[in-house]
């Protein structure tokens, strides 16, 4: 019994530190949200990249990035300035599940 405490203890605290796991993003959310984007970052634009099949963890970070003005564009930060936490979540989420092949 102390044994499964134990280690039940281990795997709560594991969750509780890796947040990616619990900021994971919606991505059925995602896909409403991202109709915007999907005008420069479908394939076969060679002006912005594709994002299907990225990983969610780095855009998630690209565009918080393009937010607070780290990664300079103007046009991204407009298009990414009213964006939440759990917007910036879901999007990143609908796209790193998409299939890049499309």
């Amino acid at each position: 019994m102390t044994k499964n405490l134990i280690l039940t203890a281990v795997m709560l605290v594991i969750t509780a530190l890796s947040g990616q796991v619990l900021a994971a993003g919606d991505a059925a959310a995602g896909k409403t949200k991202a109709a915007a984007c999907n005008g420069c970052h479908m394939p076969g634009n060679p002006a912005a990249p594709a994002m299907a099949g990225m990983p969610e963890q780095y855009l998630i970070e690209a565009t918080k990035a393009y937010k607070t003005g780290a990664r300079d564009n103007a046009q991204m930060k407009a298009f990414v300035a009213a964006l939440s936490d759990a917007d910036i979540a879901d999007i990143s989420a609908y796209y790193a599940a998409e299939d890049p092949c499309k």
